[in-house]
């Protein structure tokens, strides 16, 4: 048997970091324009996000796809395209992606 205490584990997702949305997330007018739909995404990439470190990495659309948009291409990338209109979400020279979350810097 072994007498490791947990913290003595290698950790398995160094980068990973807590998701924090500010509580004025329920009234912010750009979260509340979204259609439904675009906010699940939204929310699932940034879920996504914060299990890389703080952006989306560089995938193929139908991975990342299945991740945010339950498969569905077409709602990926109108959902992006809605995000980046209203500065929620931001491509990098690398093909990440940053999304946005209130509280944080404009």
């Amino acid at each position: 048997m072994s007498t490791r205490s947990i913290d003595s584990l290698p950790r398995t997702r160094p980068r990973n970091k807590p998701l924090r949305i500010d509580p004025a997330a329920r009234c912010d007018p750009r979260l509340e324009s979204l259609p439904d739909a675009v906010f699940r995404v939204w929310f699932r990439l940034a879920c996504l996000a914060a299990h890389h470190g703080g952006r989306v990495p560089p995938m193929r659309a139908p991975i990342l796809a299945a991740h945010v948009a339950r498969g569905d291409e077409r709602l990926l990338w109108d959902a992006v395209d809605a995000l980046r209109a209203l500065d929620l979400a931001t491509w990098h020279d690398d093909d990440s992606l940053s999304v946005w979350l209130p509280g944080d810097a404009p």
